[in-house]
């Protein structure tokens, strides 16, 4: 039996290698980080978030109405369902 070849009739690399692979493992370890720390911050386990694409957007729509569960309140005045 002819071992199989590494790079694909047509192709001039292995989309499929250890080197293609690891820049998609770091961003996605990356993108487990930020999400761990953004949901720290709303569990107040941290006291400030660092954000450096935003800056103090990410904290402003953190602590913003919506996240806070004040807009199912409007939802439900709105749509006439009072209790």
């Amino acid at each position: 039996m002819k071992p199989a070849r590494s790079v694909q009739p047509g192709w001039t690399y292995n989309p499929s290698s250890w080197l293609q692979r690891t820049p998609i493992i770091a961003l996605g370890w990356v993108g487990f980080f930020f999400a761990g720390l953004m949901a720290a911050y709303q569990l107040g386990y941290v006291d400030s978030l660092w954000d450096p694409f935003f800056g103090n957007g990410t904290e402003e729509i953190l602590n913003s109405d919506n996240q806070q569960g004040d807009s199912h309140e409007h939802d439900r005045h709105a749509s006439g369902l009072h209790e």
